[in-house]
């Protein structure tokens, strides 16, 4: 099967979709004409032998190698700009199980890479038979793990100040991924010592296994239990952030909404949103008086409108917040979300008190006969009815997943009742569809 590398690069399941050849092709192709390139990893089992197949094909082209180790892909783009690299690759598949894997690859000011080289890139993967390019002069490998702490939390530390929170609990969520060494560091560097860390014990199959940003909702009773103020959760790479509070899930929409409502001079221009951003959040921002701009789902969709747009933040549910200088960072986002709470205290607690979206929920769904199943659901009499058990509020939106093969179909309604049984009306009428698991 023909391989394409897109914006997010290429994910799929390790040593069935891909194997080291493909990450040795795509080294070894971006490392000719390159001065130097960074490498880093997530902590998956196969991630070590693809970052080495990176490495070994850019050295094999003549092309020195900056070796930053297991860490999130932000702190990689961070890197990547601060040293002027020619480009920073970074392997993983993000919060996909750890049976995933893939790469991603940004240029010298930490962007993801254009078209014209994803197009370029695609080709390469996909020779047969592949004729490296060696050098006579192999490239030499640079350990620079130890500077991610030095360099991209010194960026952090030197933007925010959190040491006022020093007396509050706080529970911390690394998924056991790439983060779970710097999100630690994060909290002791601001001399904050009252956190809880769980997802900080990475085995290489453990990585986003009922921890991290899809899973966070099910540790309230952690957050409870250790009476911390708020939870942080990353996904496997880093670039997501889920909240806890004790009233609940701060999903990226909540998040974002609390970051601009107590900013609003900062983010006058405007916010970038998606299709499924919860349609009260996007009424609590227009009656601020914001402009909003709908992008595709999709982080970098949002990033392009923003640009476009001339706005200094977007936000997708998922957890990407995107601000102008620090597109999905999910520890940038903590930090930006903390300074907020600093000096809005009272307000954003009471804030929290009531419910700031509506009830909704996602339903992802692995289908067989795929147009005869979207024909069906797109049909009028089903988002008639669909619409009628959502009762108010109602509002549909059905998409592929961009990452996986997946459909998803996310729901908004009166209440949770109601989207509990729109969810099981779904479910019923489309089980013909659904592949055996």
């Amino acid at each position: 099967m023909k391989k394409e590398f897109k914006t997010d690069g290429i994910r799929g399941i390790a040593q069935e979709d891909f194997g080291p050849e493909m990450f040795f092709k795509i080294g070894n192709f971006i490392g000719q004409n390159s001065g130097f390139i960074l490498v880093g990893k997530d902590t998956r089992e196969t991630s070590n032998l693809y970052a080495q197949s990176v490495i070994n094909g850019a050295i094999s082209s003549g092309c020195d190698v900056f070796d930053v180790g297991e860490c999130t892909t932000p702190a990689l783009a961070c890197l990547t700009k601060h040293y002027g690299a020619n480009y920073g690759v970074m392997i993983t598949a993000s919060h996909n199980p750890y049976i995933y894997n893939g790469i991603k690859i940004f240029n010298k000011i930490g962007e993801k890479i254009n078209e014209v080289l994803q197009s370029k890139i695609s080709e390469v993967i996909n020779i047969e038979p592949f004729v490296p390019s060696y050098s006579l002069s192999l490239g030499k490998i640079y350990d620079k793990s130890s500077y991610l702490i030095d360099i991209y939390l010194k960026e952090i530390f030197e933007e925010f100040d959190l040491s006022s929170l020093k007396e509050e609990n706080f529970l911390i969520d690394a998924s056991n991924g790439g983060g779970y060494l710097l999100l630690p560091a994060l909290f002791h560097g601001y001399g904050i010592d009252n956190f809880y860390t769980i997802g900080n014990k990475p085995n290489g199959k453990n990585i986003n296994d009922n921890v991290g940003s899809l899973h966070f909702a099910n540790k309230i009773n952690l957050l409870n239990k250790y009476k911390c103020k708020f939870g942080f959760a990353l996904d496997g790479d880093g670039d997501r952030l889920i909240g806890l509070s004790s009233s609940g899930v701060l999903d990226g929409d909540i998040l974002s909404y609390l970051i601009i409502k107590y900013n609003l001079k900062k983010y006058s221009a405007g916010a970038v949103v998606t299709p499924i951003t919860n349609r009260k959040i996007i009424s609590l921002l227009t009656d601020l008086g914001l402009k909003i701009y709908q992008s595709s789902v999709g982080d970098q969709n949002v990033y392009n409108e923003m640009l476009l747009r001339g706005c200094k933040i977007g936000f997708e549910k998922s957890g990407h917040i995107l601000f102008f200088n620090h597109p999905c960072d999910g520890i940038y986002s903590i930090c930006q979300f903390l300074t907020t709470y600093i000096k809005n205290k009272e307000e954003i607690t009471k804030e929290l008190q009531n419910p700031l979206i509506n009830p909704s929920t996602m339903i992802n769904l692995k289908i067989k006969n795929e147009d005869e199943c979207l024909k069906k659901i797109n049909s009028e009499e089903f988002q008639n009815k669909t619409k009628k058990l959502l009762g108010n509020n109602s509002y549909i939106y059905i998409r592929k997943s961009g990452t996986e093969n997946l459909l998803r179909i996310y729901l908004e309604g009166e209440s949770e009742t109601k989207i509990k049984h729109s969810k099981a009306f779904i479910l019923e009428e489309v089980k013909a569809y659904l592949c055996a698991e």
